[in-house]
């Protein structure tokens, strides 16, 4: 049976959000702050969280970057609440970290048919971050489920843009990939820059993950091709 985790302080609509979900069979927990649910999470991890948008917007969307800053929450499904969200609401909320939005009014069918879309759409992702979730290069590890880049444990803190550079070099590891390639597979087809776009990326990765930049060990350059990512012996 799935936990649900509900985080907010309108008891009035959460009475009734509790009671719909709890009639469809699921164990419900209920929390005033998001602070205290963490604590929980800790222990009983939730497979959905349900958040409440109240006057306080900035609060909420607060509260879902802290849910996805967890690694206990941060694949978890994230559904938020809200009374009639406008269109800009809708958009903050999913770049803070929500998975869906439903305004209120709404009736049960509505509430229990995104909890259900959204169980189902964890599922499949669950499964294909399975597969290819964590790249290793010995003491390097880029984990694209987290969209995180750690170097002998420590967290490297990257740019968006970096991170997709690092990944996807990590994915081809040991493959040699010409500037041009990368423009097109990481920046895009539509990408009007040269590739001095790559070596200046290149040169702030090797900043943060290179203990030596002069003779890198992980980002290496293939004289007059490219560049690859690998531990093996120096080319250039």
């Amino acid at each position: 049976m799935h936990l649900v985790y509900l985080v907010g302080r309108d008891r009035e609509a959460f009475t009734t959000v509790r009671r719909c979900i709890e009639d469809a069979g699921y164990p419900v927990c209920w929390f005033l702050e998001p602070a205290v649910m963490l604590v929980s999470a800790a222990k009983h991890p939730p497979s959905l969280l349900v958040l409440h948008l109240g006057p306080n917007c900035g609060a909420m969307f607060d509260a879902c970057r802290l849910i996805r800053a967890s690694s206990v929450l941060r694949q978890v499904r994230l559904l938020v609440l809200g009374d009639q969200l406008r269109e800009e609401v809708r958009i903050a909320a999913f770049e803070a970290g929500a998975d869906g939005c439903i305004s209120q009014p709404f009736n049960s069918r509505e509430l229990l048919w995104n909890m259900t879309m959204l169980q189902t759409r964890a599922s499949s992702s669950a499964f294909a971050q399975s597969v290819h979730s964590l790249f290793t290069v010995a003491d390097l590890a880029v984990d694209n489920s987290s969209m995180r880049v750690t170097f002998k444990g420590s967290v490297v803190e990257t740019t968006a843009l970096e991170f997709r550079v690092i990944e996807f070099l990590a994915r081809h590891q040991g493959r040699v990939f010409t500037r041009n390639e990368l423009l097109h597979a990481i920046w895009g087809e539509d990408h009007s820059g040269s590739p001095r776009s790559v070596d200046a990326c290149i040169r702030r990765i090797r900043k943060k993950i290179e203990p030596d930049r002069k003779s890198p060990t992980y980002l290496k350059s293939i004289r007059g091709i490219g560049y690859r990512l690998d531990a093996g012996s120096c080319d250039a």
